[in-house]
């Protein structure tokens, strides 16, 4: 719609135009290809907070107690397991 609006207002080339439009179409490709759009895409995920693990286990190593912290892929909540 914007590169319509600039050919009609003079703002840009009918050839100008054509190159932005081969150039947006191609980038639809890629994406549709590699990034958000495709199947295989991962949703960014920022997991725990460093601080929170950091705290969890500090409270863990004052009462003492042996156990693993690890993250689960459900939620990103902290897992605490016992061994």
């Amino acid at each position: 719609m914007a590169l319509e609006s600039a050919l009609a207002a003079g703002i840009i080339s009918e050839a100008e135009f054509e190159r932005q439009k081969a150039l947006l179409k191609e980038a639809t490709m890629v994406e549709k290809r590699h990034g958000a759009a495709s199947k295989e895409y991962l949703e960014p995920n920022r997991g725990d907070l460093k601080y929170k693990v950091a705290g969890r286990l500090l409270e863990l190593i004052k009462e003492g107690r042996k156990e693993s912290i690890s993250q689960r892929q459900e939620g990103n909540r902290i897992h605490v397991r016992r061994y």
